[in-house]
């Protein structure tokens, strides 16, 4: 018999990384970083150096997006976000995150990707709980599974359509043993009503209808 793990289809998170989140709070504004794509990049480095965070966040992304020295880049990439993270800049900490859980910094490291990216989901941002809830259970499912839910969980809460659908998963992958089916079902519509299209697909093949 098919089992209902796959009836609900695989874990899914898409592997992006450097999201452009401009209505997270505390981003800095688009006028801030045109002012430092201006100036030479030694004047934002002493910035940065002088704890101006939203300059560090800029440094971030630009060496990030310079792939002619692709490891050297990623570290001067993961230091600059790290400490824009720390300075309480969230979507740095999502991109961070990014860095590990994509294998731009190898190799692959759920468990720092899963801190930092567990920082900017308590900072609000609901694509960064989804990303949390992945790397947990890429670390270890058998043990990190309960982890993996909340966040999944908490995405979801926010808005985030892959988290509920990955919430759904998770639940029916539970469900041959606990029969709750409905609850991974509930959270699959929800999935659906955010505009997941995998998530609509599932459900019209188990015959219900997405609102």
């Amino acid at each position: 018999m098919k089992s209902v793990f796959l009836m609900f289809g695989a874990i899914f998170w898409s592997a992006f990384a450097f999201a452009d989140l401009t209505s997270v709070p505390s981003t800095p504004s688009q006028e801030r970083m045109d002012r430092y794509d201006k100036q030479p990049i030694s004047e934002t480095k002493r910035d940065c150096r002088n704890d101006d965070f939203a300059a560090c966040f800029y440094l971030g992304f630009y060496y990030a997006g310079d792939f002619q020295n692709y490891d050297i880049n990623a570290k001067q990439a993961a230091k600059f976000f790290g400490k824009a993270c720390d300075g309480g800049l969230m979507l740095s900490c999502h991109n961070l995150g990014g860095l590990y859980f994509t294998g731009r910094i190898a190799p692959i490291d759920y468990a720092k990707a899963a801190l930092a990216y567990e920082s900017a989901c308590l900072g609000g941002i609901a694509e960064s709980c989804n990303f949390a809830g992945a790397s947990h259970w890429a670390l270890d499912r058998a043990t990190q599974a309960e982890t993996a839910k909340g966040f999944f969980d908490k995405g979801c809460d926010l808005g985030d359509a892959e988290s509920c659908y990955n919430l759904a998963t998770t639940i029916a992958s539970d469900a041959q043993s606990s029969g709750d089916f409905e609850l991974a079902a509930g959270h699959m519509a929800r999935a659906c009503e955010l505009g997941d299209i995998d998530a609509c697909s599932f459900l019209q093949r188990l015959g219900q209808t997405p609102k």
